[in-house]
């Protein structure tokens, strides 16, 4: 029979022993090997992630545009415009948002969708929505090379660059690109039908 007061048993479940301080070092730099050994595989996957994820909200935003018009919303057609906010001709970031026209309105142009995205009274277009912020590492650019751009759709769902000439003649190919990492998709709107798709 074995007694718990043994001091064998004490000794071998009770006994405590200090950790030194080359067993401390020697975890510390193995734990620093993968932390920089992994670095860039993760921050590659984040820069990734982001551009997928903008690319993603660019559909979402263009559908529900097409979806609206489609429905004919308070009687209104919908689309999307895109600004490239630069500053001393360095590109700082794109913010887009869904705006509605009138079907009477005459046909927009990169003036109109300044305006409206500035905030000022326009009575071609309303903000519907939030303006949406895409991450400094993303970026956008249209074949055209204009900053400021829209892509609106029809009632039928046709998409046009200025709400009223059929087909779009420049906006159909968003080219989506990441600063940090090597990415880039293209969305390719459809002429006939206005549907979103990555190329």
């Amino acid at each position: 029979m074995i007694l718990s007061n043994s001091p064998k048993i004490k000794s071998r479940f009770f006994s405590r022993r200090a950790v030194t301080l080359v067993e401390l070092t020697i975890v510390l730099v193995i734990l620093g090997i993968l932390g920089a050994i992994s670095y860039p595989s993760m921050t590659n996957f984040y820069y990734t992630r982001q551009a997928t994820s903008a690319c993603l909200e660019i559909m979402s935003c263009l559908n529900t545009a097409r979806s609206m018009s489609i429905a004919g919303v308070e009687g209104k057609r919908y689309g999307v415009i895109f600004f490239r906010e630069q500053q001393n001709q360095e590109y700082l970031r794109t913010r887009l948002s869904i705006y509605s026209m009138a079907p009477g309105n005459a046909a927009l142009n990169e003036d109109d969708f300044k305006q409206a995205f500035d905030g000022a009274t326009n009575a071609k277009l309303v903000a519907y929505g939030e303006k949406v912020a895409l991450p400094q590492s993303v970026d956008l650019k249209i074949e055209s090379g204009d900053n400021c751009f829209g892509v609106f759709f029809m009632d039928d769902g046709i998409p046009t660059h200025n709400g009223i000439e059929i087909p779009i003649v420049k906006g159909d190919r968003i080219n989506v690109s990441s600063n940090n990492v090597a990415f880039a998709q293209t969305l390719k709107i459809s002429k006939s039908t206005g549907h979103v798709s990555v190329e």
